[in-house]
């Protein structure tokens, strides 16, 4: 069930201090709510000041995954430092991910099993916090990025040796890019 109780408010009043009154009306009608409710009821506080002020439609006829990452790293952060900005945020963004197939017959081959693999990746693809440093009156912090850049990479990775001989994650696994399907999508007309 969902019920929607709107609470027009004088200019300047508190919201705050109405929902003790919202809260005790609830309870009073409270017996005669339906018993199979999944749940007691909630009060949501909303206000009209949290909706876009401004949305912005872009699109590119270039590479949407480039197009993605610009609005990402430079659009919605110089978007952020506008004076009076609360929130910018991006909705449709495409991406790419790390795919990579392990075929398990070459695993048996070569007598390497997936933990290995599974063990070499995580501990290849890592980045940690290296401290702070003192430069010029500024804290900075240092990382240890260790994280992969290229597919190649990922595919040079030693998973394992047997005897003396590497056995790279390519001689183990199809590496290869893809989409992801995007979580949301925004259509314009």
């Amino acid at each position: 069930y969902l019920y929607t109780y709107c609470k027009n408010q004088i200019f300047g009043e508190s919201t705050d201090e109405k929902l003790p009154d919202v809260r005790e009306k609830i309870n009073l009608v409270s017996a005669d709510l339906p018993e199979n409710l999944p749940g007691p009821p909630r009060i949501l506080q909303f206000s009209s000041s949290a909706l876009p002020v401004l949305t912005i439609l872009a699109s590119t006829t270039g590479s949407e995954v480039s197009f993605s990452r610009f609005c990402r790293d430079e659009l919605v952060p110089a978007l952020s430092r506008i004076p009076g900005v609360a929130d910018a945020s991006i909705m449709g963004e495409v991406s790419r991910s790390l795919e990579i197939d392990v075929d398990i017959s070459r695993l048996n081959g070569l007598k390497v099993s997936l933990l290995e693999v599974y063990q070499a990746l995580n501990s290849a693809n890592i980045s940690l916090p290296g401290g702070d440093v003192v430069f010029q009156g500024y804290n900075l912090n240092v990382r240890t990025d260790g994280r992969f850049e290229s597919v190649e990479e990922v595919e040079n990775l030693v998973v394992a040796f047997r005897g003396d001989s590497p056995v790279y994650l390519k001689e183990l696994a199809d590496i290869g890019i893809d989409h992801n399907r995007p979580e949301e999508y925004v259509i314009s007309n």
